[in-house]
């Protein structure tokens, strides 16, 4: 009867044993398995980063300037025969941006009602005069 007895430990103590060598080597596999992903990652990160510093260059202003104006391309820049002058009914000053706000600000009073026009300066104010520990009087 110790026989028997002892052999069915024996079995249960072996297959145990199996499952627990057949688990260990899993962790062993599976520790590999990450470690290969792993570097396959890091070689795809610096492969996406050469790759996008490839499509930087590519998109990059000087590149794009050299292609297209290369002298094989069509493209160039336009020369003054080519500028269409626009005719309207009242002469702008060139010159003169101030004059055209002032004339914009008082052809719409609805526009000034909503849109302030920019404080300007008094001519008799001086900025070096500026003392802040004094009234004004």
């Amino acid at each position: 009867m110790k026989l028997m007895k002892s052999i069915r430990v024996m079995i249960v103590l072996t297959g145990l044993a199996l499952i627990y060598v057949y688990m260990q080597m899993e962790i062993i596999s599976l520790a590999y398995e990450g470690k290969r992903k792993e570097r396959q990652i890091i070689e795809l990160s610096e492969s996406t980063g050469a790759l996008s510093y490839k499509i930087l260059q590519l998109k990059s202003s000087n590149h794009l300037g050299g292609n297209f104006l290369s002298e094989n391309s069509a493209l160039r820049f336009q020369d003054n025969h080519n500028v269409v002058e626009l005719v309207t009914r009242e002469r702008i000053p060139s010159g003169e941006p101030a004059a055209l706000r002032a004339s914009s600000q008082r052809s719409n009073p609805l526009m000034n009602f909503f849109f302030k026009a920019p404080a300007e300066a008094r001519a008799d104010e001086k900025s070096d005069s500026f003392q802040p520990w004094r009234r004004s009087r």
